[in-house]
């Protein structure tokens, strides 16, 4: 379901109301909430983006603590932030491959020519520990034509080996620099069909490239998914959201790696990809400034 199907919720950085919820509606049956329904699962959608919210005004080390609120048997990997910026580094995140460094903007990865830059998360995501992932990332993409700065949820199988099956794939951001179309992308894939199942295309912001802009989702396997595409400032310029509910969509329900990463897309044989007129031979980079991932509850 499109955001223009029924209003754009409150921002929850600015409506202190949204850190309310009906206890019931956090009540789990396993790893899985009981109540699955839109409405339920949409509440919680904005009481946890509430709460990473006043994490990140509040303390950027730890969560603040709502026992009344959470289940009894929360589980799951934590609230892991980590900030690139000022030259940072993070335990959390191992570069598999390509050049990338600590920078003063953030994380930088490099594509030169038609070389490729990743790094993964180190731990699965979307998996029966949790009842909810969320993940929001703070980047600048690489401006220039032919390159894709990307921070994608796949499933290993294809990870390694796009061309050999279709799988279970949230691309958070897929970043075009591109002269002719600059945009931002999201996309969901189902495991085993070849078309999304899921999509919505930004433009970029003026100042293609150089602006360092936020991206997020909530998920729930199987169940729920919202996207969020924010301003420098703030400012929700977009929303997605789907339902495994009958009618409306599909969300992926399969255990996935979380990458971030820049790559030549004028060396793909995908029809599919709007390629522009040549691909920038010099040295493109993109900056990973922030990434939280938070599955607690």
């Amino acid at each position: 379901m499109s955001s223009s199907e029924r209003p754009a919720p409150p921002d929850p950085a600015t409506d202190p109301a949204l850190l309310k919820i009906d206890p019931s509606l956090l009540e789990l049956d396993g790893h899985a909430y009981k109540d699955r329904s839109l409405p339920a699962a949409a509440q919680r959608a904005a009481y946890y983006r509430a709460r990473a919210a006043q994490f990140l005004a509040v303390d950027s080390r730890a969560a603040p603590a709502e026992p009344a609120l959470m289940a009894a048997s929360a589980t799951g990997i934590g609230n892991h932030y980590a900030d690139f910026s000022n030259f940072g580094t993070s335990p959390d995140w191992t570069p598999e491959y390509g050049t990338q460094e600590p920078g003063g903007e953030g994380w930088i990865m490099h594509s030169q020519g038609n070389t490729s830059s990743r790094m993964m998360f180190n731990q699965s995501l979307n998996d029966p520990s949790s009842p909810h992932t969320m993940v929001r990332v703070w980047m600048r993409g690489a401006p220039d034509n032919g390159k894709n700065s990307y921070v994608s949820l796949i499933e290993q199988p294809c990870a390694d080996n796009p061309g050999n099956s279709f799988c279970d794939e949230i691309d958070i951001v897929e970043y075009y620099g591109q002269t002719s179309a600059q945009r931002s992308e999201f996309t969901v894939h189902r495991n085993g069909q070849r078309d999304n199942v899921g999509f919505m295309k930004w433009p970029s912001p003026t100042n293609p490239g150089h602006i360092q802009t936020s991206y997020a989702i909530y998920l729930e396997p199987g169940n729920y998914l919202s996207w969020s595409l924010y301003a420098p400032n703030g400012l929700t310029l977009g929303t997605w959201d789907t339902s495994s509910t009958p009618g409306f969509g599909y969300v992926p329900s399969r255990s996935m790696n979380l990458y971030v990463g820049i790559w030549d897309i004028g060396s793909s044989l995908n029809s599919n990809v709007d390629n522009p007129p040549g691909s920038f031979t010099g040295d493109s980079w993109m900056a990973l400034s922030a990434i939280q991932v938070w599955t607690d509850f």
